[in-house]
């Protein structure tokens, strides 16, 4: 590992890897702004490998995640993550794992159950 990190292929790793990320979060910002721009509202996503999507008041997150779920997209409901109750109905979305084009058909998916 040491020889790794010290001949820079870890360093280039980590930037091959942002750039995916950040290609993987802006189709993932597209897609909610195409199909579901009234219905989600992204939380800041500046780094990392997950965005918050808010949802309307009153969306039974439970609900969507089961329809979500029948259309091949697992949702990860945002309320374990809080200490108290949240501002909101919130689901946790990763972009990481997901090439563009099965982000735009996750999207899809979500807007059509919201």
């Amino acid at each position: 590992m040491a020889d790794f990190i010290s001949a820079g292929h870890f360093g280039a790793h980590i930037r091959r890897m942002r750039e995916i990320y950040q290609e993987r979060r802006d189709a993932l910002c597209a897609a909610v702004e195409q199909y579901a721009a009234e219905r989600i509202t992204l939380g800041p996503s500046d780094a990392g490998m997950h965005a918050v999507g808010w949802l309307p008041p009153r969306t039974d997150v439970s609900t969507l995640r089961r329809h979500a779920a029948a259309d091949s997209v697992h949702l990860r409901d945002l309320r374990p993550y809080y200490h108290g109750r949240p501002p909101g109905p919130g689901v946790v979305l990763n972009f990481a794992s997901s090439p563009p084009p099965d982000i735009r058909r996750g999207v899809r998916a979500i807007a059509r159950w919201i």
